[in-house]
């Protein structure tokens, strides 16, 4: 099954596309100054994201209508798209086209970025690999310390797929909960239900 995030960047990857002036639009972006902080507004200001009559209001293609429209990608998810593909297709784009004055604005821009937000699957793959006990791992050579290396016993190992298909973090299970906290705090800010959500 397609994760929900995905369907719904998909649909609004299919407007940008859309746009015939998608690339000028960001290389125009691009040789802008734009103070760090105020990077992923101005990107969410050029690429502009309409509401979508479908995807605002479903997570899945069986998911049942939200309760309110949720918009399709937020300042966070702008990070991550930005980091990791629009500003690095740019690059290329500038490379290939000789515009070497392109590549260092992109170079300055990719550098001050502001930093990602936490979400909810690193949150729970750090709280496992930070807070677990490994007494599986054990030293290969005491007397010389971790540089002997260690002797590993087999075990389960935390993988992409054990942390995709964790039901904790199924997004209509995410959307449903996040709907009852909303429910019981009218006047929570999305902060406040983001904290209510976390585990612990």
């Amino acid at each position: 099954m397609q994760r929900a995030p995905a369907l719904r960047r998909l649909a609004l990857a299919s407007q940008w596309l859309r746009d015939d002036r998608l690339a000028p639009k960001l290389e125009a972006w691009c040789r802008r100054e734009v103070p760090a902080a105020a990077l992923p507004d101005s990107l969410l200001e050029t690429l502009p994201i309409e509401p979508d009559e479908f995807w605002s209001w479903h997570c899945t293609f069986r998911s049942p209508r939200l309760r309110r429209a949720q918009p399709l990608l937020g300042a966070a998810r702008m990070t991550d798209l930005a980091v990791n593909v629009l500003l690095p297709w740019l690059w290329m784009r500038a490379a290939e086209g000789g515009n070497a004055r392109l590549q260092h604005a992109l170079e300055q821009r990719y550098f001050s970025w502001p930093p990602a937000q936490d979400n909810s699957a690193l949150r729970l793959a750090r709280q496992r690999l930070l807070t677990a006990r490994f007494d599986y791992l054990t030293l290969a050579d005491g007397g010389r310390g971790v540089g002997g290396g260690f002797r590993y016993k087999t075990v389960a190992h935390i993988t992409l797929k054990s942390i995709a298909n964790n039901p904790e973090l199924d997004p209509d299970k995410v959307e449903a909960r996040r709907e009852a906290i909303r429910d019981r705090n009218p006047g929570a800010s999305d902060q406040e239900i983001e904290r209510l959500l976390r585990p612990g």
